[in-house]
């Protein structure tokens, strides 16, 4: 239509295959089966905290890094995916939020304020904010414990944060 406008749609990839929780994680583990966005595959500084609070990436020890913040600091996405867990976790994490990002990619969140967590299968984009910096778990003071994993394998955070 000459001199016609039609509105800008933002489109964002959606996963075609069929995701689940899971059960390892515990009682925070979704249930049923979820769809979500993917990731682009680059993956951002998950908190406005830059300093490191104890540990650092040293596998089989430690498999991610542990920035230092206050209570109630804002944790965001680090890439695009779904939530396929968030509540308590049996494994020290205390709050944990997993987002999928498809391909494999994974990125955990531990220690989180449990009244600040996204839901299970909330659809989530890079830089969202889906929770708020505790100390739950096994954890001496607020921070937030970030893990990335490829393949089920924890992998150097360092290598892929820009």
């Amino acid at each position: 239509v000459p001199g016609g406008t039609r509105p800008n749609t933002s489109w964002i990839p959606a996963r075609g295959e069929e995701i689940s929780g899971n059960s390892y994680l515990g009682p925070g583990a979704c249930s049923g089966i979820l769809y979500g966005n993917i990731g682009t595959g680059t993956f951002t500084w998950p908190t406005t905290a830059t300093w490191l609070s104890g540990y650092d990436y040293t596998p089989p020890v430690h498999n991610g890094l542990d920035f230092d913040g206050d209570f109630g600091s804002p944790i965001y996405a680090a890439d695009s995916g779904v939530i396929i867990s968030s509540g308590w976790s049996d494994r020290g994490y205390g709050n944990l939020i997993v987002i999928d990002h498809d391909g494999g990619w994974q990125t955990y969140y531990g220690h989180l304020l449990d009244n600040t967590l996204l839901p299970c299968g909330s659809n989530v984009l890079k830089g969202e904010l889906i929770a708020s910096m505790g100390s739950t778990g096994n954890s001496t003071g607020p921070h937030l414990h970030f893990e990335l994993r490829s393949g089920g394998q924890p992998v150097n955070p360092w290598q892929y944060l820009q």
